[in-house]
């Protein structure tokens, strides 16, 4: 009998199975679902500071949020939100996503300060 506590892992990796199931090659290559969203003001072209950012996404698991090569919040609990002070300037923001079955994620975006 299966353990009603992995239930929701279980689902999730039914599903990937079907999905890669009769696929071959890079076409059985999927990216995690993680989305990044920014809940920030903008100006124009600009956001201001302190950024809000926020990450979405089935199976999420952990969250490393980096600025500019530096780590500034890890998050293990949903909801998966940073509200991070960055200088005014183009500033790289970087989310590491870990979701259910070890897969890791990177998500990118340059975020221009005013």
């Amino acid at each position: 009998m299966a353990d009603p506590r992995n239930a929701a892992l279980q689902a999730i990796l039914a599903t990937r199975l079907a999905r890669v199931r009769d696929c071959h090659g890079a076409a059985c290559r999927e990216r995690p679902d993680a989305r990044l969203v920014v809940h920030t003001p903008r100006s124009g072209r600009c956001y201001r500071s302190p950024v809000s950012l926020e990450v979405r996404g089935v199976g999420v698991e952990r969250v490393v949020f980096q600025t500019n090569g530096r780590s500034r919040l890890a998050d293990a609990r949903a909801p998966f939100v940073a509200t991070l002070r960055v200088a005014s300037s183009r500033n790289r923001v970087r989310v590491r996503v870990s979701s259910v079955g070890d897969r890791l994620v990177t998500v990118d975006r340059t975020l221009t300060i005013c």
